[in-house]
């Protein structure tokens, strides 16, 4: 069930993000992330959580390719512009509970928590290519600490 909902509320849709980020060190900026396809789905659990009206949701082993609306400037100086990224098993881990007494209606109840396994980065050009490969640990260190909490926070003022 998860896959098929996921088919129709992912695969070929447009989210537009907004997300800036900047220190002294580069300045990213995330407008639009469009996904082309996010299949795998391998890992669905659901678990009433006992005693409450609470509910641990946990899905992952999900791939996505996407094309991304983003620059990254390397010491404010250095452009980078990407034009598609894949992630792989990437996991949404997050708990709701019914906010209604005909147990139909769900609100988040804790943050959000997302984890990847590997994010790869194409770029525009084969030097650019190879730019990103030299910066990975930079390019990790800021997906993991400022991106992914960035989108746990937009993801729980959607839900």
């Amino acid at each position: 069930m998860v896959p098929l909902m996921a088919y129709f509320a992912l695969n070929n849709k447009t989210f537009n993000l907004n997300i800036t980020e900047s220190s002294l060190l580069y300045k990213f900026t995330l407008e639009k992330l469009h996904i082309i396809e996010a299949t795998g789905f391998d890992q669905k659990e659901f678990q009433y959580i006992n005693g409450t009206d609470k509910i641990h949701a946990k899905v992952g082993g999900v791939n996505v390719s996407a094309i991304l609306d983003a620059d990254f400037e390397a010491l404010h100086f250095i452009p980078f512009r990407a034009s598609a990224v894949n992630i792989t098993n990437l996991t949404l881990d997050f708990v709701i509970e019914t906010n209604s007494s005909d147990q139909v209606h769900w609100k988040l109840v804790e943050t959000s928590k997302i984890t990847l396994g590997s994010v790869n980065i194409k770029m525009s050009n084969k030097f650019l290519d190879g730019l990103v490969r030299l910066c990975r640990s930079l390019l990790n260190s800021i997906i993991k600490n400022h991106l992914l909490p960035m989108l746990e926070k937009k993801i729980d003022g959607e839900i």
